[in-house]
């Protein structure tokens, strides 16, 4: 006598979906905090005024460091 698999898919299209909500909801707070993380936007440097941008740069020599 054969031995037959009975294959069953508990997968729904809406458990499917939620899951994949769920990841793209995990993804996005992971970039947000990468972003909050990394502190001063590189676009937001560049749209900034020029005082501020002076005022923010780091003191001493860009070639040598000092």
């Amino acid at each position: 006598m054969p031995f037959h698999k009975i294959l069953m898919k508990l997968d729904t299209p809406q458990s499917i979906q939620s899951r994949q909500n769920a990841a793209y909801n995990y993804y996005l707070q992971q970039q947000k905090k990468v972003q909050q993380n990394t502190g001063l936007n590189t676009r937001k440097d560049l749209t900034s005024s020029m005082i501020s941008r002076v005022h923010l740069a780091k003191p001493g020599c860009g070639s040598c460091g000092k």
